[in-house]
């Protein structure tokens, strides 16, 4: 991009047309140096640089790119740096994640949140929060959800 005269003249031109009708800034992506400089020289807003060059006024780099999370084919584009590579201690952290769930050392008491005695007791207590649920309570909880869904949709009718 920006690569010939006619392309960097182009580009010039949809960037002030782009200023004119009010952006607040530009994102130049993948714009040779040269003329990420030359269009930066001609705004008046600020110009965001991703792979083009350091002349742009701020700068963008992915950060799952930046920390090696990047393209699951490992593609890598030139203007990324990469800080870290963190994707092979994810992969293993999910594993062991998963291995730790199937055989059930997690979540150990330590990462478990308890009632107090008190409450524990009182809840063993008290017998009618064990009773069965009944298709009229889930029919009604339902109903309840539709109707606030339904004004919900109603109101925003309105408004639009």
């Amino acid at each position: 991009r920006g690569r010939t005269y006619k392309d960097i003249k182009e580009l010039a031109r949809q960037a002030l047309i782009l200023q004119e009708s009010g952006a607040s800034m530009l994102v130049l992506e993948k714009v040779c140096s040269e003329t990420a400089a030359y269009i930066s020289s001609l705004l008046e807003i600020p110009t965001i640089g991703i792979g083009s060059g350091p002349h742009c006024d701020g700068q963008v780099l992915v950060w799952h790119d930046m920390l090696g999370l990047g393209h699951p084919d490992n593609v890598t584009y030139k203007f990324v740096k990469q800080y870290a590579n963190l994707a092979p201690e994810i992969v293993n952290a999910i594993s062991g994640y998963i291995g730790d769930v199937k055989n059930g050392s997690f979540p150990a008491p330590k990462n478990t949140y308890y009632l107090p005695d008190f409450t524990k007791e009182k809840l063993n207590n008290d017998q009618e929060i064990w009773r069965e649920i009944d298709i009229e309570d889930v029919s009604t909880f339902w109903d309840r959800i539709k109707y606030g869904l339904d004004n919900a949709i109603d109101k925003k009718t309105e408004i639009i």
